[in-house]
């Protein structure tokens, strides 16, 4: 059957697409164009007319990225408080026995600094109250062993920072008791310690006059040493001798009555 050719255009809703003998697709066909029936044609398809401007933004919106929102900043870390700041590097120097040395970075003048910043602050108060019982303990214990300028030294420290403080008063009258007390001191030789082959009858004489109540304080170069002449007492009395012991270049033996 001969071809048709197409000169109209139906612009009707219904696309009718004849199948006429051409050696390609029409161009009316390409560009979603809307032919004219043909009657005459043998077969005919109904197909959709294609909406060109939709069918572009399609494409179009398949090759976008949607875009996302920038992600929130992070939040700033918070400044520490410097008192509290101050306050634990006190806590940590007090922790080291750094009480009132070194300068600047001892506990008691980081608690100072803190209650400049924060008067009445009650961590900052209890922290030097401890360094003031630190102080008494110590100087209590250097009574004790017989070291009573050492222990006038610690019970200073804490008057200098405390006078007010309950206990200072008691703790010197302790120290002055124990320097009236009648002190009785026993140098021995070295090398007789050493060998611990101090005269047994040296050793009677130390515990000659021992009390219950007496206070030994053992001098010695090492602890072995030091053990050795606890035993020596201990072993030539009825009672548990009360002493202590202090590292020393010469053994010796002082009894505080």
């Amino acid at each position: 059957m001969p071809g048709k050719t197409r000169n109209e255009v139906n612009k009707n809703s219904q696309v009718t697409l004849a199948i006429v003998p051409e050696p390609s697709f029409p161009l009316s066909f390409a560009l979603g164009f809307t032919p004219a029936p043909d009657t005459n044609l043998v077969t005919h398809h109904t197909v959709t007319r294609f909406n060109v401007p939709s069918f572009f933004l399609l494409i179009m919106l398949a090759g976008c990225t949607l875009q996302q929102p920038p992600p929130a900043p992070a939040p700033k870390p918070e400044a520490p408080d410097p008192v509290n700041l101050l306050l634990d590097q006190a806590d940590a120097a007090f922790d080291q026995d750094h009480l009132t040395t070194p300068a600047d970075q001892n506990a008691f003048d980081l608690y100072q600094r803190a209650l400049e910043l924060s008067p009445g602050n009650s961590r900052a108060l209890t922290g030097i109250s401890n360094i003031v019982e630190q102080y008494l303990s110590w100087a209590i214990g250097k009574t004790q062993r017989g070291n009573h300028s050492r222990a006038r030294h610690y019970a200073s420290k804490a008057q200098n920072i405390d006078p007010e403080h309950p206990s200072i008063e008691a703790v010197f009258r302790m120290i002055n008791d124990r320097e009236d007390a009648i002190t009785r001191a026993f140098p021995l030789d070295p090398l007789n310690v050493q060998r611990r082959s101090v005269a047994s009858a040296r050793f009677e004489h130390m515990v000659s006059g021992l009390t219950p109540e007496s206070f030994v304080t053992i001098f010695a170069r090492n602890d072995a040493e030091g053990r050795w002449l606890y035993q020596q007492l201990n072993n030539r009395v009825s009672f548990r001798v009360r002493a202590s012991f202090e590292r020393n270049s010469t053994p010796m033996v002082s009894i505080s009555d």
